[in-house]
């Protein structure tokens, strides 16, 4: 057994680690800031330096200091609309050459009498005074400090051993400035001369943060380091998982890493270094993969599996049902042949892979390369969806018939390929919801477009026929509810035709709820003039399937969306609904609930 008494692991970060941190990390540690406050200003017109009495002018200004230069400059304090909310933020001069410039863009009748540029909080921009790229950031936010943390996973050898160490890089910052990047060692994971993983670390990790420890510790249990939370200000909830894999590995000839492949696996951007050695001790066929550019495909499914793995507190593999790992050849694992093996080493990711196994299980009458040729023409939804119906049966599906009829078709009609194939799934669609077997010439009609709107407009036809009986009850049935105030009236959508009128004229969703409104779960009523009952103007839905009658929605044109923003529906409008519902709604639904419970009691009697 490896006791690893030889292994001295570094409690510092090599130059070259820390270099590379500053370099390629720095947004990721919060970045240069321009830190802002507000303060008064007086403003001095040209006329009182040349001893003329003047009227000095006192305003609400910015004092920011970059962090980038340590300098500080003036400017204007405001507030900027961002996505109709308002932020706080500055305002710049901004010169004829489209550079900003410190000062106060208030200043009237003097040197500075220029255009302003309104800056939010948040918003990036250059430093007037050294033009380096800063974040605006108020200095509340960082009273009490924040501390920007990242994690750097590096590969190298020791002792004969391959170890992943894990930096924590850390960056804080207050109301005065930033501090320097420190790294302090964080985790450890040792393929010792058994190959067995083992993980050691230098910090107690708890609910709070995490605590330094003197030394290194071994660990009992094996986690992926990069898959523990740590605490930094901009990630979710303020909690990161992951970590940067620093790229440049060692020499490992001679080392327990020298099978492994993690540096492909590296070069090819994979992160989660700790969680590719468990599936590599799992699956040693891993290796070739990564050597042969596929490790990306590895990278994929590590990182879905990552969070699962965060929330449960377990490092689990992830399932790969499209590597048949009892393959020895790489391109047989993928179950593919070499040329395309090769053509799309580095280009396809997991969920490419997944559709082709999908799709070579269900047709196989292409080869991979030919699949990701039609994926650069069709959605991938599209493939999904073929391969789906391919299951199903509709075995015409197959793409080296289909794809041809595509591009036949938009050679014929000029209209773009995507749109014609998902023009084809909803064809296809709507033959199957015919519920009657398509012809042959049904299923490739010669104009696709003109086929696929005769099928929508007999779609159609066939709903409003299916809704017709019920809409023609409940105009009976609702018939009481008609309603009017000499004004405004009120009354239930009569037919399915004119329930999609109403939807098309008012561009909203009631349009398509035929089949709520025939199950009585939503009624549809009409608020109109009484004077043109006829004009589309208000609609308003009513929940009918519970014991109270109560209003789900009432909207007019666009759900009174326009380009100025919200509308307010008239407040006429709104009282003839209150009032309706009030005086004529429940008492009739209290009336309809009466007369139930008395058809139950009568039937009691007779039994």
């Amino acid at each position: 057994m490896d006791d690893l008494k030889d292994l001295i692991l570094p409690e510092e970060a090599p130059k070259a680690v820390r270099d590379w941190a500053s370099a390629q990390l720095w947004d990721e540690l919060g970045g240069d800031l321009c830190i802002f406050r507000r303060e008064s200003v007086t403003l001095y017109p040209d006329e009182y330096f040349l001893g003329t009495p003047a009227k000095v002018k006192t305003v609400w200004g910015a004092r920011c200091s970059c962090t980038a230069c340590g300098e500080d400059f003036t400017a204007g304090f405001g507030n900027a609309m961002v996505r109709g909310e308002r932020i706080k933020g500055i305002r710049m001069l901004l010169g004829d050459d489209e550079q900003l410039y410190p000062g106060i863009p208030e200043q009237e009748d003097g040197v500075w009498d220029r255009s302003a540029a309104e800056i939010a909080e948040g918003d990036r921009f250059n430093c007037p005074l050294c033009g380096t790229d800063v974040r605006l950031m108020h200095v509340s936010r960082l009273r009490g400090g924040r501390t920007w943390r990242t994690l750097i996973a590096q590969a190298d050898a020791v002792a004969g051993r391959l170890v992943l160490l894990y930096w924590m890089a850390s960056r804080a910052c207050d109301e005065t400035g930033c501090s320097r990047l420190p790294l302090y060692p964080r985790d450890a994971v040792v393929l010792d001369r058994d190959m067995r993983l083992r993980r050691l670390t230098h910090v107690r990790h708890t609910m709070g943060g995490d605590g330094y420890q003197s030394k290194w510790t071994e660990t009992r249990r094996f986690r992926e380091p990069g898959e523990i939370r740590y605490r930094t200000p901009d990630a979710v909830s303020a909690a990161q998982i992951g970590a940067y894999s620093y790229p440049k590995v060692p020499d490992l000839a001679g080392t327990t890493g020298e099978k492994t492949g993690i540096e492909d696996y590296i070069r090819g951007g994979g992160t989660w270094l700790a969680a590719y050695l468990l599936l590599w001790r799992r699956h040693p066929g891993a290796e070739n993969l990564a050597r042969q550019g596929w490790g990306r495909v590895l990278q994929d499914r590590l990182d879905e599996q990552a969070m699962t793995n965060a929330h449960t507190g377990q490092t689990r593999l992830p399932a790969l049902p499209e590597i048949d790992w009892s393959k020895k050849k790489p391109h047989e694992m993928l179950g593919m042949d070499k040329r395309s093996f090769y053509a799309l080493a580095g280009r396809w990711g997991a969920d490419s892979l997944h559709r082709w196994a999908g799709y070579r299980d269900a047709a196989g009458d292409l080869r991979a390369e030919q699949l990701a040729d039609a994926e650069r023409e069709l959605h991938p939804e599209t493939i999904r969806w073929i391969t789906e119906r391919l299951r199903a049966g509709e075995t015409d599906l197959a793409l080296s018939r289909s794809l041809p009829y595509l591009r036949r078709q938009a050679a014929r009609s000029g209209r773009p390929l995507r749109t014609l194939a998902g023009m084809l799934t909803d064809y296809r669609e709507m033959l199957r919801a015919r519920h009657a077997e398509p012809t042959e010439y049904e299923r490739y009609p010669r104009d696709l477009a003109a086929a696929h709107d005769r099928e929508a407009e007999a779609q159609k036809a066939r709903e409003k026929t299916k809704f017709a009986g019920d809409f023609m009850r409940l105009r009976e049935k609702y018939a009481p509810l008609s309603w009017s105030d000499g004004e405004i009236c009120i009354r239930v959508a009569a037919t399915p035709q004119e329930l999609t009128d109403e939807g098309a004229v008012l561009h909203h969703c009631v349009g398509g709820y035929h089949s709520k409104h025939a199950a009585e779960t939503d009624v549809i009523f009409f608020v109109r003039h009484a004077r043109r009952p006829e004009r589309s103007w208000y609609t308003l839905d009513i929940r009918m399937d519970t014991d109270v009658p109560r209003e789900v929605q009432l909207h007019g044109y666009r759900n009174e969306w326009c380009d100025r923003g919200r509308l307010r529906i008239p407040q006429r409008v709104r009282d003839f609904c209150d009032r309706w519902e009030r005086e004529v709604l429940l008492p009739w639904a209290a009336a309809q609930r009466d007369e139930q419970k008395g058809t139950k009691k009568r039937k009691r009697r007779i039994a």
